[in-house]
């Protein structure tokens, strides 16, 4: 899992010297990460787990900021420095990790998603349905679209519809969803013109 965590870079068109925020710091993000640092990236590890930023310290990035806390923003802009964030890598596959990528995105910066199995699903609903749920406490809803630049699914729940998943079905939906909430979330129905474009993998050993 490691290993797919380094195609984010390349995936999300990293250019040398970039500033890149990873904003989860489990074994994916760690590994993505560590590969920036070691391609010249000025890397930005985040995450709500002191354990991870402990683990984190010791890759010895340009900074590791715990994330959810009412300075994490300015820790970041000033670790970033003026231009801001170049490209960021969610690899968290919570809401508050996509929450915490759009925080701290400017115009131009470049937002990679990537999910897990539930956490697939996640970030392919906000690929192809970034306006799926607008908060209306947030007043930037509707107006500037949440949609992500890349996305990278490892065995992702894609469709709630054509042979779902029994278990994850269940767990996401309930034992008997309405249809139309089925619908509303099976990613493949609302794929258009602009989709991001997306690598899909699943490996051999997975009995899902």
């Amino acid at each position: 899992l490691g290993g797919w965590g380094v195609r984010g870079l390349p995936f999300g068109r990293y250019a040398a010297a970039e500033p890149v925020a990873g904003v989860g710091l489990g074994l994916v993000g760690a590994s993505a990460a560590l590969c920036a640092d070691l391609m010249g990236a000025r890397v930005i590890g985040i995450d709500v787990a002191p354990e991870r930023i402990e683990f984190a310290k010791s890759l010895e990035l340009t900074a590791t900021i715990r994330g959810g806390q009412d300075d994490t923003e300015r820790q970041i802009a000033d670790a970033a420095g003026a231009r801001g964030v170049d490209l960021i890598l969610e690899t968290s596959g919570a809401w508050s990790g996509f929450e915490q990528a759009f925080a701290i995105s400017r115009e131009y910066t470049r937002i990679a998603l990537m999910g897990f199995s539930a956490g697939g699903h996640a970030a392919v609903t906000v690929a192809t349905r970034p306006d799926l749920y607008l908060d209306p406490y947030d007043d930037l809803a509707g107006t500037i679209s949440a949609r992500p630049n890349r996305t990278i699914l490892a065995y992702p729940v894609i469709s709630m519809l054509e042979q779902p998943h029994p278990g994850c079905l269940a767990n996401l939906l309930g034992p008997q969803p309405d249809r139309s909430l089925q619908e509303a979330l099976s990613a493949e129905r609302w794929v258009d013109a602009y989709t991001p474009p997306t690598f899909i993998f699943a490996t051999a050993d997975d009995a899902g």
